[in-house]
């Protein structure tokens, strides 16, 4: 299992240097997932205009109540205009947890996304990392799934050389098949809070609906 994980590590490393294009939707699916597998996924698309490339990587490993994953989506793209244009986007998750039971982990984990784009000024030399303790339930409650985290932690952005930092918090619970006089119900809450200095940016967030 070592061998593997260096094996990815490598290939992952090589994979940096390219420049990328990012579909956000499909990244932060992948990126918040599950995923147990071990993959490697790449793919290269060539036309006349532009030349694309994407890489997606998942590595996950336990050793009784403890586990370790890694997860990388990187992608590029370059026009082949008078003037070669470039994006890059790279976003890499790692973490470490312990089991204390079937139904709970508690981890420390790592979040960085890397921006580099000379088709929008906004986005590029942005970067942002953030490194966080998490606390997670996946288990039955009377009969119905739940699902819920909390995420808190320390976040570093850099925009276009202006740098913000700050904590971080963010959470979610979900829960499944709840019986309310007899109807079957799923529901689903998030909060969470940031404020990064100096830039003086706070941010609050809710979601909730049945």
């Amino acid at each position: 299992m070592i061998k593997y994980f260096f094996l990815i590590l490598i290939i992952s490393e090589f994979t940096f240097n390219i420049y990328c294009q990012s579909d956000f939707t499909n990244i932060q699916s992948f990126i918040d997932s599950n995923i147990s597998r071990n993959f490697i996924n790449t793919g290269f698309d060539n036309s006349n205009l532009s030349s694309a490339f994407t890489s997606k990587m998942n590595f996950y490993g336990n050793v009784k109540k403890y586990n370790i994953y890694l997860k990388n989506y990187y992608s590029s793209s370059v026009t082949k205009l008078s003037e070669k244009l470039f994006r890059d986007f790279d976003n890499i998750k790692a973490g470490a947890g312990y089991n204390i039971n079937d139904n709970i982990n508690l981890s420390v984990n790592y979040l960085g996304q890397f921006f580099a784009d000379d088709k929008t000024f906004q986005l590029k030399g942005t970067s942002s990392n953030y490194l966080y303790f998490s606390g997670l339930y996946d288990g039955m409650l009377k009969n119905s799934q739940v699902y819920a985290f909390l995420n808190t932690g320390y976040k570093a952005e850099n925009q276009i050389g202006e740098f913000n930092r700050g904590p971080s918090v963010s959470g979610e619970f979900d829960i499944i098949n709840l019986n309310v006089s007899d109807f079957m119900v799923d529901g689903q809450l998030k909060l969470g809070y940031e404020s990064l200095d100096p830039r003086k940016k706070s941010l609050v967030f809710t979601r909730l609906y049945f």
